[in-house]
């Protein structure tokens, strides 16, 4: 007697099924079908001389570039400044002797043509760590499942908006929250750490007596939050100048016929594009004299 056999196409579906229910794995056919494109950064602003670390070699910055953010390091020199625009629509100033290094951002594809540029166009996981010197933060509006964190030698920030400004050197570390909401860790982050409001800065010194920091939170006076308000407003104004959009790489015969080299040879797959914001420039209305302006008959005045 022959045994009855199930139908393979049914077993193959009882087998997605209980493999999605039991928590085994979720397939999403968007991550299945195509690789998450290189999160970017774009040089918006530069003064002066600052250089990029991409690991194998160091690269200067210029204005209108476009690098990959990931694992990557930037340095400004002595009297030098730059403003980058990450493509999760996150603006950074970096004032002069500052080193800054992206540990991880990575960020999942996200749908071309957006039509609201200010809030963030896919979940994105950054993690920076402000070695030395002065930056001012301004991000777009995060997604739910985005985290992004910022690190200096004393203490670790958890950000969720909007205008921060951070300053770091080896004997502290000052945070100013100007607009939004960041909460301050110390130590072993077990303790949940202090949630800033605006206006409001924390104070971090390393205690050498036992190995401890002291964490200080109060409000900025009102002498120094102009200044710390047009750091910040350096970084905003630097997410004016572009948006980031998703477009397919450079294939080898397109690469071929253009020569040299691009920060998209990405071969075919997708990639996130910068496209710069040109400014329109409004009309001049022009203003005619009234002693330029013919009396009636067109005549003039008569001795």
């Amino acid at each position: 007697m022959r045994a009855l056999q199930r139908p393979r196409g049914l077993l193959v579906a009882c087998f997605v099924v209980a493999y999605v229910y039991l928590g085994v794995g979720v397939v999403t056919p968007a991550f299945a079908q195509r690789k998450n494109p290189a999160s970017k950064l774009y040089v918006a602003e530069l003064d002066g001389f600052s250089d990029l670390d991409v690991g194998e070699r160091i690269v200067e910055l210029k204005k209108g570039n476009v690098h990959d953010a990931n694992n990557t390091i930037i340095r400004t020199r002595v009297g030098s400044s730059n403003a980058i625009v990450f493509s999760n629509g996150t603006g950074l100033h970096l004032e002069p002797d500052t080193v800054l290094r992206i540990e991880q951002f990575i960020q999942e594809p996200f749908l071309p043509n957006r039509t609201d540029l200010d809030i963030e166009p896919s979940v994105s996981r950054m993690s920076l760590h402000l070695t030395h010197g002065m930056i001012g933060l301004c991000t777009s509006k995060l997604v739910a499942g985005s985290s992004m964190e910022l690190k200096t030698p004393h203490l670790m920030l958890q950000i969720r908006g909007k205008r921060i400004v951070v300053e770091t050197n080896e004997r502290r570390t000052i945070v100013s929250l100007i607009e939004g909401d960041v909460t301050v860790q110390t130590g072993d982050r077990e303790g949940g750490g202090r949630t800033l409001t605006a206006w409001q800065r924390a104070v971090v010194k390393p205690i050498l007596a036992n190995d401890s920091f002291e964490l200080v939170v109060e409000d900025i006076p009102e002498a120094e939050r102009r200044a710390l308000e047009d750091k910040a407003a350096l970084a905003c104004m630097a997410r004016q100048t572009v948006y980031f959009d998703t477009g397919e790489g450079e294939n080898a015969a397109v690469r071929a016929a253009r020569g040299g080299n691009s920060v998209f040879d990405q071969g075919d797959d997708e990639v996130i594009r910068p496209i710069p914001v040109v400014p329109s420039i409004p009309e001049v209305p022009t203003f005619v004299s009234p002693s330029e302006i013919a009396p009636p008959g067109g005549g003039g005045t008569s001795d």
